[in-house]
């Protein structure tokens, strides 16, 4: 029986540790409020010659504000290359297809590269989005992201995959979810 309890009190230990998917800090010298997700693996993705092989995209949200109680105004997505390959994608492009309406990112530094822009492990492109569409994108029933000039690496997202952004809006106050 004392193995049991100190089994059961291990496991409850080892549960309380398990970081959370948001994580809110506070710095109480500037009074600012910074909200970071977890990293997490994009999901299905479909593609040319962009995102081959065992590459593999994970993202993550990032806001900040000031103040008590404050909700920030902007979320940055940001994408990363969790690999130890690099990404070869023909500019550092983004079009986000949410429920049928697109919006465009282009990282205007990748474009003087002539065809493709190499991308090593690491942060490769950084999106800022405004609350509201931060939260359509985390509620939306489909998203579909295009990356780079010709779409050559589609990922189609499902509300499963977007759930710790649904997680984010509600821990920063952005959405009642």
């Amino acid at each position: 029986m004392r193995y049991a309890f100190a089994l059961f009190v291990m496991v409850g230990v080892a549960a309380c540790a398990t970081p959370a998917a948001v994580q809110v800090r506070s710095d109480a010298d500037t009074g600012i409020n910074t909200y970071t997700s977890s990293r997490v693996t994009m999901g299905h993705r479909s593609m040319s010659d962009g995102l081959a092989g065992r590459q593999r995209v994970m993202w993550q949200a990032v806001a900040a504000c000031e103040g008590d109680a404050c909700v920030p105004d902007e979320v940055e997505l940001i994408f990363v290359n969790s690999t130890s390959q690099d990404l070869n994608l023909d500019y550092r492009r983004l079009e986000m297809i949410v429920d049928g309406t697109a919006q465009e990112w282009i990282d205007p530094s990748s474009q003087a590269a002539p065809n493709f822009a190499t991308v090593p492990t690491g942060e490769f492109l950084r999106v800022t989005l405004t609350r509201d569409d931060f939260v359509q994108f985390a509620e939306a029933e489909q998203v579909e992201l295009r990356f780079g000039e010709t779409g050559s690496s589609v990922f189609t997202v499902g509300p499963d995959r977007r759930a710790i952004f649904r997680e984010f809006a509600a821990t920063a106050g952005l959405s009642d979810a």
